[in-house]
């Protein structure tokens, strides 16, 4: 018995503390001195302000909240919303099939908005944004949204934020932001972006998709693109890597079909696997003495590059690498290089001439397999190992030399060599 009433007494000093009033057409809750809009009794209510306080019977209380479905489903004639920096959650479902909505503006301490708080919301346009981390709250609007507007709190782009986002052509990222998060802007309508100075990192597929994009400003902040990061922006014309990024991702700069031309700072040691596979248009790169390894497929199907030096530095030439690339005419492999990977420079068919210098070991299966333009190779004597149609398909090679050092031959190593 004495639990029974121990149990009702808590029940009572509860609905005390919580209880439901309207103040201006709007529904409220309270608890400890705060208030959580529920709702409106005007369901064709057009333009929603939320205030910062609301005061009933005397006492005033702050609006923090907005409840789970507190505008749901049934207020189809709502068109903008305004909310105030007092709220710092918005509920789940809080604002869904507002099928109308048209506008919204959060401010800076909205630091959780629950699932599907906008879903259904096919018709924003607009959104002006200051919450310290954008994720992807709008993903049913995306592709109704033009123009973004984030304010000076936001400090994180989080994953997905504008994903598929087709109608934004252009967006300023102000200097607060400091992180990109992955696929943030992946299939966006996007043609022109300059990052800030603020931003260090660049996540994977960030910009993946974006093949309107035409022109991108990278700061002197940023020490790493991820993985796929730019892949598949295929109207880049150029892009200039500052000396701060040490890191460039795998493919990410795969499929950029527009790119011309390129320059790798210093700070890079590693061109990873795929990075700029795909760069049809590409006819001409530097790669800095910084770089010790270059990726499998790094430049594969670079098709109009024509010429590359490769510096010192480099110890390892990744497998296909340079295949595809059948512009190129010549190369010079430096004497720091002991591998030459499979296929490296597989179809290069209008290469004439490459030197092979003393410190190469092994030329790995079908290195220069296809090589057509070919007329001589000289092998030299630190080659111990020739891989399985290293020189298959050379057809206009005239000329073979092979040391006199112990040396083992793969079987196809020069067939189809007439």
């Amino acid at each position: 018995m004495k639990r029974v009433i121990l149990l009702i007494a808590f029940m009572l000093c509860c609905f005390v503390h919580l209880y439901s009033f309207t103040s201006g057409g709007l529904i409220y809750t309270t608890s400890s001195g705060y208030a959580t809009i529920i709702g409106s009794e005007d369901h064709n209510i057009t333009h929603l302000i939320i205030p910062s306080t609301v005061t009933y019977e005397n006492f005033t209380y702050h609006v923090t909240s907005i409840g789970s479905n507190a505008f749901a489903f049934i207020y189809d004639e709502l068109r903008s919303i305004t909310i105030p920096e007092s709220v710092t959650a918005i509920g789940d479902n809080a604002f869904c099939n507002c099928s109308e909505l048209t506008s919204i503006t959060i401010q800076n301490s909205a630091t959780s908005i629950g699932k599907g708080a906008f879903n259904g919301c096919k018709k924003i346009k607009t959104l002006n944004l200051n919450c310290t981390e954008i994720q992807n709250w709008f993903k049913d609007s995306k592709t109704s949204i033009k123009q973004v507007v984030l304010g000076e709190s936001v400090t994180t782009i989080g994953n997905e934020a504008f994903y598929y986002f087709s109608e934004l052509t252009s967006i300023t990222i102000p200097n607060s932001v400091t992180n990109i998060g992955k696929q943030a802007f992946a299939y966006s309508g996007l043609t022109s972006i300059t990052i800030p100075n603020s931003v260090t990192n660049i996540g994977y597929y960030a910009f993946n998709g974006c093949s309107g994009l035409t022109s991108i400003t990278i700061p002197n902040s940023v020490t790493t693109i991820g993985n796929h990061a730019f892949h598949g922006c295929s109207g880049l014309t150029s892009i200039t890597i500052p000396n701060s990024v040490t890191n460039i991702g795998y493919y990410a700069f795969n499929g950029c079909s527009g790119l011309t031309s390129i320059t790798i700072p210093n700070s890079v040691t590693t061109i990873r696997n795929e990075a700029f596979a795909g760069c049809s248009g590409l006819t001409s790169i530097s790669i800095p003495n910084s770089v010790t390894n270059i990726g499998e497929r790094a430049f594969y199907d670079c098709k109009v590059l024509t010429s590359i030096s490769i510096p010192n530095s480099v110890t390892t030439i990744g497998n296909q690498a340079f295949a595809g690339c059948y512009g190129l005419t010549s190369i010079t492999i430096p004497n720091s290089v002991t591998n030459i990977g499979k296929g490296a420079f597989y179809s290069c068919s209008k290469l004439s001439s490459v030197n092979i210098p003393n410190s190469v070991t092994t030329i790995e299966n079908f290195a220069f397999s296809g090589c057509s333009g070919l007329t001589s190779i000289a092998i030299p004597n630190s080659v111990t190992n020739i891989g399985n149609g290293a020189f298959y398909g050379c057809s206009g090679l005239t000329s073979i030399t092979i040391p006199n050092s112990e040396i083992s031959i793969e079987d196809s190593t020069f067939c189809g060599c007439i």
